[in-house]
Formats: C-alpha cells, sequence, structure tokens
C-alpha cells in the first residue's frame, strides 16, 4: 500500500507514529514544513520525509505582505502536494487542513484519490473571514468525498450538528499520545502548573491571569508559548509583577518543552472556546501530568472519562484558582490521576494509533 501524509506541522515525536506505517506492505511519503525543528529529511526502502513545503513569514497581521506572503505560500504548498499525488498514492492523507486553500482544491482531490482528512478545528479558532463566507469554506471541505477523522465523539457530532455531515463518513480515531521523551529526572516542587501553547484569545490567558492573582503566593507559575501580542504583553507583566510567576515568550524547543512538562506538577487548560481536542492535553499525558481544563469543545469529556485531571467552568477564576490549590494540596489524589493519564498514555500509543490508521485504510481500499 502506498501511502501520503501532507503533514505540515511533523515534530520529532510524531516520528514513533510514522514509523508504525512505514514498514512491510508500506510505503508511506510524509511531507512537511521545511522550518526549524522539523524532522531530518530520511529516505529508506518504505519511508521518504520532504521537508519541503513553505513556511509563511513572520509579518504584521493584516498587513499587504502579510496578506500577499499568505496567498503564495498556500499556493506553493497547495503545488507541493499535487506534485507527489501525480505519482497516484493509494491513500492521501491530509492531517491539517487549510481553508482557504482546500475549499478550493480538496473537493477535486477527493473526487479523485482515496483521501482521508484530519478535522482538528471544527470551526477554526481564528476567524479571518466574515462568518457566513468562513462556513461556505468549510462546508465545501466538509462535504467532499473525503473520509474524515476527528479525535472525540463530541466533535463528530458537532460536524453534524454544524453542517449535517453524514455520521458514517466520520470515524473517531483517539488522539496521538507521543512517547515520554528521554530527559533528565526532574526533581518536583509538588507546586509547580504549567500553562503551554499559542496565546490566543480563546485560551482564557486573562482568566489564569487572574487565579494566579487568587491563588497562593507559594504556587509556582510557568507560562509559556507565543501568540497575540497583547496577551504577551500581558503574561510578560505577571511575571514581571510577581515573583512566582515565568514567562517564556516565543517558541520553544522540543528539549525545553519536554523539561518543562517533566517538572510541572499540573498541567492548566483555561480554555474559553475550543471546538477541537487538545494537543497540549495529550502532551500532559505523554509526561504522566494531571490537568486542570474547562469544559470547552472536547475537552471535559476527554478528562472526565479518562479521569485524568479535574474539569471546572469555562471563565470561572476562582474555580480553577481552588481546583488547582485542592489537587496541589492532595498528594494521593493527584497520584491517581497520574496512574489514570499513564494508563490513557498505553491505549493511545503509536502501536495503537497505527493500527486504528491501518484498519480504516484497508476499508477504503476494500
Amino acid at each position: 500500500m502506498r501511502i501520503y501524509w501532507y503533514w505540515p506541522f511533523l515534530r520529532e515525536g510524531d516520528l514513533s507514529l510514522v514509523n508504525t506505517l512505514a514498514g512491510p506492505g508500506f510505503d508511506l511519503v510524509v511531507q512537511t514544513l521545511d522550518r526549524p525543528g522539523a524532522p531530518d529529511a530520511v529516505l529508506g526502502d518504505r519511508l521518504e520525509i520532504r521537508p519541503d513545503l513553505r513556511e509563511v513569514r513572520e509579518l504584521a497581521t493584516w498587513s499587504p505582505r502579510w496578506a500577499a506572503d499568505r496567498v503564495a505560500t498556500y499556493a506553493a504548498r497547495t503545488s507541493s502536494r499535487r506534485a507527489i499525488i501525480r505519482s497516484s498514492p493509494d491513500i492521501t492523507h491530509v492531517w491539517f487542513l487549510n481553508r482557504f486553500a482546500d475549499a478550493a482544491s480538496l473537493p477535486r482531490l477527493a473526487r479523485r484519490h482515496h483521501t482521508v482528512v484530519n478535522v482538528h478545528d471544527v470551526t477554526p479558532h481564528n476567524q479571518r473571514l466574515p462568518t457566513r463566507l468562513e462556513r461556505m469554506m468549510l462546508a465545501r471541505i466538509y462535504e467532499s468525498d473525503a473520509t474524515l477523522i476527528v479525535h472525540h465523539q463530541m466533535l463528530r457530532e458537532r460536524l453534524f450538528d454544524a453542517f449535517d455531515v453524514d455520521p458514517e463518513r466520520v470515524e473517531v480515531i483517539p488522539h496521538l499520545v507521543r512517547p515520554r521523551p528521554s530527559t533528565t529526572p526532574t526533581k518536583h516542587s509538588g507546586r509547580r502548573v504549567l500553562f503551554f501553547g499559542t496565546f490566543r484569545n480563546n485560551k482564557g490567558l486573562p482568566i489564569l491571569l487572574d487565579a494566579i492573582e487568587q491563588s497562593s503566593p507559594d504556587i509556582e507559575w510557568e507560562i509559556a508559548g507565543r501568540g497575540e501580542h497583547h496577551l504577551q504583553v500581558a503574561v510578560q507583566a505577571s511575571a514581571t509583577s510577581h515573583q512566582n510567576v515565568s514567562a517564556r515568550i516565543g517558541m520553544v524547543p522540543e528539549i525545553d518543552k519536554a523539561a518543562m512538562f517533566e517538572r510541572a506538577d499540573l498541567v492548566v487548560m483555561p480554555y474559553t472556546a475550543f471546538e477541537s481536542q487538545s494537543g497540549v492535553l495529550h502532551d500532559a499525558y505523554s509526561h504522566g501530568v494531571p490537568v486542570v481544563v474547562t469544559d470547552v469543545g472536547a475537552l471535559g469529556d476527554t478528562v472526565r472519562e479518562d479521569r485524568t485531571g479535574v474539569v471546572v467552568s469555562a471563565g470561572d477564576a476562582s474555580s480553577i484558582a481552588a481546583a488547582i490549590e485542592e489537587l496541589l494540596g492532595n498528594d494521593e489524589r493527584r497520584q491517581e490521576l497520574t496512574d489514570a493519564t499513564e494508563a490513557v498514555a498505553s491505549q493511545r500509543s503509536p502501536t495503537a494509533i497505527g493500527e486504528l490508521l491501518t484498519r480504516l485504510y484497508n476499508s477504503i481500499l476494500a
């Protein structure tokens, strides 16, 4: 079976899944971005990794240069993808959608080739265009002949409710838990909480900063990521005014990210809106760290089902602060949650997810 994965944001940790699909009976080509941190190009008997997709430039949002660069970059990526698909793989798997490019290109692709598409965000976190136009683009993608994958049943139902997608066209495959990286053992303080990820308006950072104000001064807070300028400024201001808050603004290399999760006692996700499954949640699982999350998207349902943390109402800083305080003060309860994360990590290992993907591909070709 010849498989092509369009995976722009492939990371070193994802190679564990790549390797499960590259072997006897499978030839796999993975196309990813040409950017720092991308896995080195690999060319073997069964696997080729091609880091040749064009990366967008860091420019002022909505400036003419920003818009022109986005248009040129998305067109170049679509052209690069089309060039590989001309070799007619048995399965084309698009791991990350871009609604601006894929609304036009993906329906045509899915008519001509067996196509699988991961739907991470049923609706985008950042709306770039008027709501009606955004929905039209998403509907064109979801109405195509592609098989859609989501990471939770709630997202499958959301596709049906919001876009009238036939549930029979949607497969639920859990989010991968990457193998725990080898790091130097870290001595835990027992009082460290980590927020990690992109600084977007839906991530609830102002609410988190409010929760920090309401919390005991002996809790250590680590906030890492980058994104909206006003959120970066707010996080940096909190770190400047509080000795127990550290901020790392910018792209975090994988080795440093792993160290952050390793020294964390809890991971907090105070999101206010979210129609997705969380990669950060599964990074926490990879490192055996319990979580405090808000009840949005698939977050609340996943954590309740997995029994890996505490779920609170979105937008409630007091509840976030109270949940964190309670868990940090209860070592036994926190250990129970840690054990649960490790059980889930085994169930969603690269081998387990690879088996589900193999089964799906075989059913499509049957």
